[in-house]
């Protein structure tokens, strides 16, 4: 137990072993288990980190829902100089 951590916002780490986004991803289940907590009251409080090597892929998700919460940062991996691109498909990610 920690009770000096009781009732602080917290940063979660969404997808930092694997990709939501993956080519097999249901979008229904994403807001149903992800997106209805962070935007729960309860959820709101804390800061969500969602990476995902597949920014196009959740830049529709992102239009889907009308836009992530403001307590969301949306994030992708850059590994080398030929996924460049994934820079100009996360801006198109609606996300603060």
């Amino acid at each position: 137990e920690k009770p000096w951590l009781d009732g602080c916002p917290r940063l979660i780490f969404v997808s930092d072993m694997g990709d939501a986004f993956s080519r097999d991803s249901d979008f229904a289940f994403l807001e149903e288990e992800v997106i209805a907590p962070m935007r729960s009251p309860e959820g709101q409080r804390h800061f969500w980190l969602w990476l995902s090597k597949r920014p196009a892929r959740m830049a529709r998700f992102g239009e889907r829902i009308g836009g992530f919460p403001e307590n969301v940062c949306a994030m992708t991996t850059l590994t080398g100089p030929d996924k460049l691109q994934r820079i100009d498909e996360l801006r198109r990610v609606p996300a603060k």
